[in-house]
């Protein structure tokens, strides 16, 4: 499994047309150091200091507010949302912690509140990504050599400012996760050889990849599959060879189970450790996770290397039934969709609609633009995941990377949001395949056709490449309309909208569900709804509150204690709701019935706040 990519000192043409670039970036940390600086440049200079209207990030500076002012650690209700009394979010506490310390770091340096949000919501994104960077820069090393590493420098900057996702104010988790995986990924593949490493390199990038993958899994469920298939992949690979995996599986089993029961104690309640829950974490994966890490530290120390393959696997074998019983109790109901028994009346007027949550053959229908920058990339990448297992260049990058970015893809056709972590596993991929194209183009001998097919397996590699294939082609098949261009956010989350909620004395508003973190960032209000799905009775309400006749829309309004409406025709969600009959059909038609009250009225009539009579 040896790569076959020359070293960088053997090959003339390159080093001697750039050196020094080369030289600065052949070691990940600069390399890494370099590339977040300048994405952070690139961030600020392109979008200022936002929270780039991201509903996610919003309530997650909401929800860490809320801890300072000195909300319970193991609570996660959030009380400003919801039904009265609020509902218990499935985010996690790892995520709170650090975005908390900044801001305590700059209020303890002098800074104001405000200014140490604004120094913590701009700095985590940073930290994030140059954990990012040097994952995926020294992954890209492991595939090739420093070349691709320099490649992988450029090419990451570009797909991660063109994504988004290490954005300024960026705070959600899913950043996280992709940091994580990365660097995941780079220890995993620092394995090449048959013949192995040190015990120490191997020790150390064991425990790196396991303490990695449980941070993953303690964050968020999302990345599951992805966890379980770095795990299966160690556990296969020290089968396999022996010699070089045993202390890599060790080290890997030892510090995933140690940081999956660290994450268990230390962001569940005690008196929560036995309750299941299936869409955060809780012991239906701690437990199994722990099990199965210290089973397959033991198999890989009992079974010697020189022992033989039958033996392995039955450890293996053993290991495997041993973390099967501890998933047993829970296999029932958190191996089924989690959102298999949402509410029909739900589904059809919220999920459905949720840009992030659609399939990917319904986001690429609608406008191809995103959808070709982020999975054509990914599908190439898989392509030459396949090569590196075929040509025997690098197989265990072709089966832990390629196995990775194909469950993402598999998982976008479900919901489109996934296929954002392969657009991050794909850019080392494609690096290295890119400075193997330019060996094969350079040199004495070559024709200008090896240097143009170069160039295309460049752009081919690039996101922005296929994203202006998609620009392109709009005149040819019109512009569709979505959420993401949604004209009545510009109005009512503007500044002026903003402040005129916080002449209202505080209240509980009645708002459709996008609305929801913009009003609980900026103002002291509660509100019904907002896109989180632990919220359903909250977005039935408002569901409920917009398509019912006016006289049993009350009765929502009354149920959930709102003293507002909050109403902005121009939403996208207003249009959705506008169903014959209904209040929201009545308030388009100019219709207002008697116990709304208008409160406040734009001057442009964009919007108006009613209050509600009891």
């Amino acid at each position: 499994m040896t790569s076959s990519a020359a070293p960088l000192g053997k090959h003339a043409p390159v080093q001697a047309a750039a050196p020094i670039v080369v030289r600065l970036l052949r070691q990940p940390a600069l390399a890494a150091l370099l590339a977040a600086v300048v994405l952070a440049a690139f961030n600020a200079a392109m979008t200022g200091p936002v929270l780039m209207g991201d509903n996610d990030s919003m309530l997650r500076l909401v929800q860490v507010r809320d801890l300072l002012a000195g909300q319970n650690w193991f609570d996660m209700t959030q009380t400003r949302m919801g039904p009265p009394g609020g509902f218990e979010m499935h985010w996690s506490r790892l995520i709170d912690a650090p975005i908390a310390g900044l801001i305590i770091a700059g209020q303890a340096a002098g800074l104001s509140t405000p200014g140490a949000e604004a120094l913590a919501v701009w700095l985590w994104p940073v930290l994030l990504s140059f954990a990012a960077f040097y994952g995926a820069f020294g992954m890209a090393r492991n595939f090739g050599d420093a070349v691709a590493m320099a490649l992988a420098a450029v090419m990451a900057v570009a797909a991660f400012q063109l994504l988004g996702m290490f954005a300024y104010g960026a705070i959600d988790h899913h950043n996280a996760q992709i940091a994580l995986a990365l660097l995941a990924l780079m220890a995993i593949t620092s394995q090449q050889s048959s013949a192995g490493g040190t015990a120490k390199t191997g020790y150390r990038a064991g425990a790196l990849a396991g303490i990695c993958l449980a941070l993953m899994a303690g964050i968020g469920v999302e990345t599951q599959l992805h966890v379980a298939l770095g795990a299966a992949a160690v556990a296969a690979f020290w089968v396999l060879h022996p010699g070089a995996w045993r202390h890599f599986a060790m080290a890997f089993g030892v510090a995933f189970a140690a940081v999956m029961l660290c994450v268990f104690v230390g962001t569940i309640a005690p008196s929560q450790y036995g309750r299941t829950v299936c869409d955060a974490f809780s012991v239906a994966q701690a437990l199994p996770g722990a099990v199965g890490g210290l089973a397959l530290a033991a198999a890989a120390y009992a079974c010697k290397p020189q022992e033989g393959l039958s033996r392995r696997l039955a450890w293996l074998g053993g290991a495997a039934a041993l973390t099967g019983i501890a998933a047993l109790p829970f296999s029932t109901g958190c191996l089924q969709n989690p959102l298999a028994g949402i509410d029909p009346l739900v589904y059809d007027f919220w999920l459905r609609h949720i840009e992030e949550a659609k399939p990917l053959a319904l986001v690429f229908a609608e406008d191809m633009t995103v959808p070709l920058a982020v999975i054509m990339p990914t599908v190439l990448a898989i392509g030459i995941c396949g090569w590196f297992i075929v040509s025997n260049h690098n197989r265990v990058a072709g089966i832990v990377v390629g196995g990775a970015l194909a469950i993402s893809l598999a998982l976008a056709f479900y919901q489109f949001r996934t296929s954002m972590m392969a657009a991050h596993l794909a850019v080392p991929v494609l690096a290295a395949w890119v400075a193997m194209m330019w060996r094969w183009a350079d040199g004495p001998g070559k024709w200008l056709a090896h240097r143009l097919v170069f160039v295309l397996a460049l752009f081919a590699s690039l996101s922005h490449s296929w994203a202006f294939v998609a620009i392109g082609t709009k005149p040819l098949r019109g512009v569709v309309a979505n959420a993401n261009t949604d004209k009545g956010s510009q109005t009512c989350e503007s500044p002026a909208f903003l402040a005129d909620l916080n002449r209202i004395a505080p209240g509980t508003l009645m708002t459709v569900s996008n609305l929801g973190p913009d009003v609980l960032i900026d103002t002291r209000h509660r509100v019904v709804t907002g896109p989180y799905h632990r919220n359903i009775d909250g977005i039935k309400a408002a569901i409920n509150a917009h398509i019912l006749p006016a006289a049993e829309a009350r009765a929502a309004f009354r149920a959930m204690g709102a003293t507002h409406l909050v109403w902005c025709p121009a939403l996208v969600e207003i249009t959705i709701f506008a169903r014959e009959g209904g209040l929201a059909a009545d308030l388009l038609a100019g219709r207002v019935p008697a116990w709304l009250v208008p409160a406040i009225i734009a001057p442009d009539g964009s919007y108006v706040i009613y209050s509600v009579e009891k």
